[in-house]
């Protein structure tokens, strides 16, 4: 049973409210049974059910985290509007203190009952007067540690919601009270998430529809989307179905500036007149006048209808401007310069309407002069009022009465309001910027002609009109007056057709009319483009190849036998090197073929020199030694091999050792000599012959003897 009443606390409601029926019920049969008047209740006043929707502090201390909503979401609401209904209907029954209900009881029970009351009364006085009250203990209280509490307590009603709505989220009294938490508590996302859910699980009260509609609103001005301000609109609507909301002048107010954010101007004008007429205390009259008076001056700015309405409309639009203008609230404010705007503007209308109105006979001047006395007037004031504001303050040196007719004075103006957002008084300056622009002359040069054949205009003008055309559409934009957005983007793309602000937002505005057409621009100069594009890089690339040609040859006649200056030049002028080139291999293979047979062959006989000069060597060196010194075979080899060096030598060594050995006597007898091998030599050296071929020749080492007998000797 705990967990029951902790986790469903409307069905321990329910049965509490079932037990005090059934105890009242009990208690009135026992007293009419014992002849007793009813004891008189408590007649509950209206506005103990009435919820006070315009009251800014409403919801934001609970008296309890569970207490029921009085706007029927609940199946039990037709039951209690009855019992209200059924008390309301005793009460006046029993209003005469003489007369009871019960006329057949005597008048001592009455008697007693009277003492009864009066000692009861008496009684309850004594203990109030006891115990303090809950106001002296609040008040009594230091507000910190009230807004402690206070802050403790909401802590705790959020959390018991959060975990009860995540177990079972489709509860609708739940969701809703969440909500206005929520809403109290200035997070208005989160409660127009549980405020909408409460709606589509069935609540139907007022306040829950308001504070959706409030949230919307509120997230719409943190930077909301515009289904956002879509769904605040329909909020208020079903908001506006109860009387309490209908009969509001606030709610009113709030709904007419959801539909003129979302450019229903003619739906907030109704309303906005409606509220002047049905509550001329409502202390936001003078903003209420204030948008009425602007949306009843883009009204006669757009429509076409007859002068008499527009004059009666703008007298009464000027009267309304008059009294703010009298009013201390705005001229102490910063709405100052707006409102004397607005005011100056529907005076200039209202003389440029009764102009055309009144036909004046001839030789006569027309009546409405001193209304331009006093327009001119209106714009001193606001000539001296802008002066003092920096934003739209005059260039200086410039005058009042030309400063009213520049283009780039509304242009300020027009930059001014869409600060503020007042985009109906931007559109209104703009307009009038444009008119002026447009009444200038085109600009000429010397020779009398324009100096742009388009349009006769320079380009200076027509970047003047094109951005003015374009703040004009964005304004329209955000009032979401979509017909003359599109057109003021028309305009810039007449102006300039390749503008991309333009050609985007005129696709997204008006697909059905401007989508097929540009996307077929958009293709054809996708195609101008690839063919120029074509066109132009062939051209760059004639001109790169000719330079790349240019540098190739340069460096080929730099160095031309280097093996990467060959390669470009052949790769980029073939017909001219390529017979060359191959000419030139063709050589040098032929030479390195030669070259490479002679290194062979050079090679081979450098081994063989190298192997005589090592034999030689060797031989050399065996010859010096005392064992190979008069070897035959050393001595014939070295004189076969160096004969230039060795020959004479040997042959001297020999002649010489042959000498000495005649001289020593080793032939005894000229029988031996004569049958000897050494006669013919001996004969030779001693001929002529000898002489002659060696003239002077000695024999190394060896001296000749100079005795006689030696020499006769060798005659013999």
């Amino acid at each position: 049973m705990f967990l029951q009443k902790l986790l469903d606390p409307e069905d321990e409601r329910r049965r509490r409210v079932r037990r005090a029926r059934i105890v009242r019920r009990n208690r009135i049969k026992r007293e009419v049974a014992q002849g007793l008047p009813v004891r008189r209740l408590r007649v509950p006043k209206a506005s103990d059910f009435a919820l006070n929707l315009d009251e800014p502090d409403e919801w934001t201390e609970p008296k309890s985290p569970f207490r029921p909503t009085f706007g029927g979401n609940s199946y039990e609401s037709t039951q209690q509007r009855q019992t209200v209904k059924q008390i309301r209907a005793t009460a006046q029954q029993s209003a005469p203190p003489t007369k009871s209900l019960f006329s057949s009881k005597s008048s001592k029970a009455q008697s007693t009952a009277a003492t009864n009351a009066s000692a009861t009364s008496s009684q309850e006085s004594a203990s109030r007067g006891s115990l303090p009250s809950r106001k002296s203990i609040s008040r009594s209280m230091p507000p910190h540690i009230k807004a402690k509490w206070q802050e403790v307590f909401q802590q705790v009603v959020f959390k018991r919601h959060e975990e009860i709505l995540a177990k079972d989220p489709n509860r609708k009294w739940r969701q809703e009270r969440f909500g206005l938490l929520l809403f109290a508590k200035r997070e208005y996302a989160r409660a127009s998430e549980h405020l909408a859910k409460a709606v589509s699980l069935g609540a139907t009260s007022s306040l829950c529809w308001r504070r959706l509609a409030d949230s919307y609103y509120h997230m719409w001005e943190d930077g909301g989307e515009w289904e956002v301000l879509w769904a605040c609109r329909a909020a208020y609507e079903q908001a506006l179905n109860h009387v309490e909301v209908a009969c509001s002048p606030i709610a009113l107010f709030k709904y007419a500036q959801v539909l003129e954010l979302l450019g229903s101007y003619i739906g907030a004008l109704t309303i906005c007149a409606s509220i002047l007429q049905t509550c001329p205390k409502f202390e936001q009259l003078r903003e209420v006048k204030l948008r009425f008076v602007l949306l009843q001056r883009y009204q006669l700015f757009s429509s076409v209808s007859e002068t008499s309405a527009k004059l009666a409309v703008l007298k009464k639009c000027t009267e309304y401007t008059q009294e703010l203008l009298l009013d201390k609230a705005i001229t102490e404010g910063p709405r100052h310069i707006n409102v004397l705007y607005l005011h100056t503007r529907l005076n200039e209308m209202l003389v440029d309407l009764a102009t055309l109105s009144v036909s004046e006979p001839q030789g006569q001047t027309p009546k409405p002069k001193l209304a331009h006395v006093s327009v001119d007037i209106l714009f001193q004031e606001l000539y001296k009022l802008a002066i003092k504001c920096p934003e739209v303050a005059p260039p200086p040196g410039v005058k009042w009465k030309s400063w009213k007719d520049r283009s780039d004075t509304y242009t300020a103006f027009a930059e001014y309001f869409r600060a503020q957002g007042e985009n109906v008084l931007a559109s209104d300056a703009l307009s009038q910027s444009l008119e002026l622009l447009e009444a200038l002359p085109p600009e000429s040069t010397s020779s009398g002609k324009t100096s742009s054949l388009w349009r006769g205009l320079t380009e200076e003008q027509r970047d003047k009109r094109i951005a003015l055309y374009l703040v004009l559409a964005r304004n329209y934009y955000q009032c979401n007056q979509m017909e003359k957005a599109i057109r003021s983007m028309e305009a810039v793309f007449d102006l300039d057709p390749l503008h991309a602000e333009a050609r985007t937002s005129l696709v997204e505005w008006f697909p059905a009319k401007w989508q097929y057409r540009l996307e077929l621009e958009d293709a054809s100069q996708v195609q101008i483009a690839r063919v120029l594009r074509g066109i132009w890089d062939r051209k760059h690339a004639l001109l790169r190849r000719r330079e790349v040609i240019r540098a190739a040859g340069q460096k080929y006649r730099e160095s031309p036998y280097h093996l990467g200056s060959r390669r470009q030049v052949l790769r980029l002028l073939r017909d001219k090197y390529a017979s060359l080139f191959a000419a030139q291999d063709l050589a040098v293979r032929s030479i390195q073929r030669g070259a490479r047979r002679y290194l062979h062959y050079a090679r081979m006989r450098w081994k063989i020199e190298g192997q005589r000069e090592k034999s030689l060597r060797e031989l050399k060196s065996k010859h010096q030694t005392r064992k190979y010194r008069y070897n035959r075979i050393i001595r014939s080899q070295l004189a076969a091999l160096l004969p230039d060096e060795y020959e004479n030598r040997f042959f001297r060594e020999d002649c010489s050792a042959l000498r000495i050995q005649v001289g020593d006597g080793w032939y005894t007898s000229a029988s031996q000599i004569e049958n000897s091998s050494l006669t013919q030599l001996l004969l030779l050296l001693h001929s002529d012959v000898f002489e002659a071929n060696a003239p002077e020749r000695t024999l190394d080492g060896f001296a000749i003897p100079g005795d006689s007998n030696f020499s006769v000797k060798m005659k013999q």
